[in-house]
């Protein structure tokens, strides 16, 4: 296979375990909610500004009323919490909860050592151990809810696979 065909069919794969855990009310996996998930991750990561409402209106060109649904279903399910901004009280900052952080961890961690796998990439031996260490295993981890025991085996193969 050449690396196209091998990024497409770990996306397939990726995208499938999305729909099953979208389809069973599972997880939350609709693509604006995973941007949002993904961006609150990665500002948290690099101590930069949390995101606000109009990041989301600019970035993903949605009305404040979807944003409003979005937001709240991310804040029911546990993932992000608003805070007044620091600076300007009447604008509200976004933010990761814990189990934004470690859902984030897990999912990126498995999405690396996957591409590893499937010779997308060479992570060295020090980096598969960094990504074991971020890799949270616990069955209450939202990446798992859902899944059918064919696709949980195939990810914990591959995470024993370190």
């Amino acid at each position: 296979m050449d690396l196209i065909t091998k990024l497409v069919s770990l996306k397939v794969y990726e995208l499938s375990i999305f729909a099953t855990q979208r389809a069973e009310k599972k997880i939350i996996a609709d693509n604006e909610s995973i941007v949002i998930s993904l961006e609150v991750y990665r500002r948290e990561l690099l101590n930069l500004k949390p995101i606000s409402q109009r990041w989301i209106k600019e970035t993903l060109n949605l009305s404040t009323p979807t944003i409003n649904k979005l937001v709240n279903r991310l804040i029911k399910e546990g993932f992000v919490r608003k805070l007044p901004n620091e600076i300007d009280r009447r604008k509200i900052d976004i933010v990761a909860t814990p189990k934004l952080i470690v859902r984030n961890q897990t999912y990126i961690s498995t999405l690396l050592l996957g591409m590893n796998a499937v010779g997308l990439m060479k992570l060295s031996e020090a980096e598969k151990i960094q990504l074991k260490d971020l890799i949270n295993d616990s069955e209450k981890v939202p990446i798992f809810e859902g899944l059918d025991k064919k696709k949980l085996k195939l990810i914990t193969d591959l995470w024993s696979s370190i």
